[in-house]
């Protein structure tokens, strides 16, 4: 889940009333109702709820879920931030797992959850990632603002989060024969996890997808606009969107945030030409494992 950056309520915050706002919200994502925490900066908040109530973003995301869900299939919302798929995924899924690494958001997260009497959620509040171990995670500001990345070097929040291993979660937390539905949105995680979960998609548990590319992100771990920097990052993004992307191969149908009909080509070719994908197409549907 994006959230709306801060920067644009800085002059909405000022010309609110000094009366204590409320602190939880009435809403409605796509068909279902819930209630949900509204902790400090609540205009911020405010408004991101209202934005996916209105359908003004993550629409996309929402139907995907609504029409592609299973009685029977789990869910699993990796990157949930403070929990709106997670809402919803679990009216219209049989179970959730649902993955957040940023130790703020987790707080919320687990309120909007309890709030709400969800009881077929299970909160992982881990950094999901390519080995086991402890993975330092960055906050451009003090955390839970849906940005919080590895990438984040510069930020002025950090915290050492234990990791899990997806695959090995999924192994040992589920039967052989049940089916997932995955959306995944970690924030430029997902280049180094990706290519670790090929057997799983291989395999074809994972019924269907939908999965954040953060080439931006990424490209932060290259820094300097010399030409050879500029070429080391063109090259970095060319090589793990190629490798992420021919994880995923064993979906045969791939579509963009319009959803228009994608091709790795495609995206890669934009790689190639403009330095960095469009933005339509670093939110991509998977369908139809083989």
């Amino acid at each position: 889940m994006r959230g709306t950056p801060r920067a644009s309520f800085a002059r909405l915050m000022t010309a609110k009333s000094t009366s204590k706002p409320k602190d939880r919200l009435d809403v409605r994502l796509s068909d279902e109702n819930f209630v949900v925490w509204l902790p400090r900066d609540a205009d911020y908040f405010i408004e991101n709820w209202k934005s996916w109530e209105r359908g003004d973003s993550e629409q996309k995301l929402f139907e995907f879920i609504t029409d592609e869900s299973g009685g029977k299939d789990v869910f699993f919302d990796i990157g949930a931030w403070i929990g709106a798929v997670s809402l919803l995924a679990s009216r219209k899924f049989r179970q959730v797992f649902c993955f957040e690494a940023d130790p703020v958001s987790v707080g919320d997260l687990t309120q909007n959850l309890a709030m709400n009497k969800i009881t077929n959620v299970t909160l992982v509040p881990k950094f999901v990632g390519k080995t086991p171990g402890v993975q330092k995670l960055y906050s451009i500001h003090s955390g839970n603002n849906s940005g919080s990345s590895m990438f984040h070097t510069d930020g002025m929040t950090s915290w050492d989060i234990p990791v899990v291993v997806l695959g090995d979660f999924i192994a040992e937390t589920l039967s052989a024969d049940e089916k997932l539905v995955l959306k995944m949105d970690i924030e430029g995680a997902e280049y180094g996890i990706l290519p670790g979960l090929a057997p799983l998609f291989a395999s074809g548990r994972v019924r269907k997808m939908c999965l954040s590319l953060h080439p931006t992100l990424l490209a932060k771990s290259v820094s300097g606009q010399s030409l050879i920097q500029k070429l080391k990052r063109r090259g970095l993004l060319l090589k793990n969107t190629f490798a992420a992307l021919w994880a995923t191969r064993h979906f045969t149908r791939k579509l963009d945030a319009n959803g228009v009909l994608v091709t790795p080509f495609d995206i890669l070719w934009e790689i190639l030409t403009k330095g960095s994908s469009s933005e339509q197409r670093r939110e991509l549907y998977l369908f139809d494992p083989m």
